[in-house]
């Protein structure tokens, strides 16, 4: 049962990401005063089996400390997937929607990436670095990213292998966001 319940999710979550590619809808949908489908999907990032990052643990996924995670299952990295795609869509052009899935997404995003075994889930990792970009326009997020240890994440990151052109394209413009926050 659990299979189809990501199965479906996941179509959803496609669906929705889909949806936003018409400005109406994507405002409608990503209205945080009336609308929860930002909270929904963020609660599916960080309650989906295989991914539980709070208690209780999820014995698929033990904890490696600081912040650290074992690699994702398969099966929750397929949906996070997109999740992580769903955000982006309809964070687009939504300040407000970007400050609360940065709060609230990118300490897990950044340390997911700093698992190597994750970078394997092609689509997980460009949907994740994707989301990153659009999240890191402002400075409490590139604020927030830094705070996860990104050199670290940037380290293994740049040392994966099968990241295409366009996540290294993305990881740069990450580099570029944080170097342009950077104290002077």
């Amino acid at each position: 049962v659990l299979q189809y319940k990501h199965r479906i999710i996941a179509e959803l979550c496609s669906v929705l990401g889909q949806m936003c590619n018409h400005e109406e809808t994507r405002e409608k949908l990503c209205d945080l005063r009336q609308s929860q489908v930002v909270a929904c999907l963020l609660h599916v990032f960080e309650t989906a089996e295989g991914v539980r990052r709070e208690p209780p643990w999820s014995e698929a996924r033990p904890s490696l400390g600081d912040d650290q995670w074992g690699p994702l299952p398969a099966a929750a990295a397929k949906v996070t997937s997109k999740v992580l795609f769903a955000l982006k869509q309809l964070a687009a052009n939504a300040p407000s929607a970007k400050e609360l899935i940065g709060r609230r997404a990118i300490r897990h995003i950044v340390s997911d990436l700093r698992c190597k075994p994750n970078l394997e889930h092609l689509d997980w990792a460009l949907n994740a670095v994707t989301l990153l970009v659009l999240l890191s326009v402002s400075r409490r997020n590139v604020d927030l990213i830094l705070d996860a240890n990104w050199p670290e994440t940037l380290t293994v990151l740049s040392g994966a292998e099968g990241c295409g052109e366009t996540m290294r394209h993305r990881i740069a413009q990450i580099e570029e966001r944080v170097a342009d926050f950077a104290p002077s």
